[in-house]
């Protein structure tokens, strides 16, 4: 069986056009990547079909079918997570906004470069293995109302600033406070939204709607 991995670069083919031709004739991907996302009655799918269309066949096929197999497998909720936090890695590479040469470390606006790069989608599922573990951390991390120990940590309270003085009081010491997290970019928003809808579902994306349709009206990008 001839390697897979093979590094470098070539020209496109019209063998290579064909082929991605038929891919999206042969399999109807890219309409379920859509219906994850948004209803058939939603006014937000002009938004969905423009995060979308940054996505090539090929990268997209590959998520598609790797997120539907994660559904139908039998997993604990720890491996569940796990897996998911590498699909996350493919999803981020898998799409049109990664320049080539790279010219920014994180795209921040949704825009195909003039050359992009077309990253191997398995092979960044790999790598998302060694990313996550790297970047691991041993600080606690909670959520309100569970307390961190006593050597410290990081507690999320969702809510106005006013009701935890109220509640916290003098039970908890706190050594400092993370206010409005800065307005992000059109790309985080909107992918995060697209990401949500493939992998839990509509109602994950509510939460996302907002900030993307904002931040792709805000740089002016236009409905298909």
């Amino acid at each position: 069986m001839p390697a897979l991995r093979r590094l470098g670069r070539a020209s496109i083919t019209e063998e290579d056009i064909e082929r991605v031709k038929k891919s999206q004739d042969r399999y109807p991907h890219r309409s379920r990547a859509f219906e994850k996302v948004v209803a058939l009655n939603d006014e937000d799918r002009i938004y969905a079909e423009e995060a979308i269309g940054y996505y090539l066949p090929r990268p997209l096929y590959v998520i598609t079918t790797v997120i539907n197999r994660l559904d139908s497998l039998n997993l604990s909720p720890e491996r569940k997570r796990a897996l998911t936090a590498l699909i996350l890695v493919a999803c981020d590479a898998g799409n049109t906004i990664w320049a080539h040469p790279a010219e920014r470390p994180r795209p921040k606006q949704l825009s195909t470069p003039n050359q992009f790069r077309e990253h191997n989608v398995w092979m960044m599922l790999e790598l998302g293995l060694s990313l996550w573990t790297e970047t691991g951390s041993t600080v606690t991390v909670e959520a309100w109302p569970t307390k961190i120990p006593e050597s410290g940590g990081f507690l999320i309270y969702e809510g106005h600033m006013t009701d935890l003085a109220n509640i916290v009081k003098k039970e908890i010491p706190i050594a400092a406070v993370i206010g409005s997290v800065p307005h992000t970019n059109q790309a985080f928003w909107t992918l995060s939204a697209l990401w949500a809808g493939w992998l839990w579902g509509k109602d994950a994306v509510e939460q996302y709607k907002a900030c993307a349709a904002a931040d792709m009206i805000g740089h002016g990008t236009p409905p298909r």
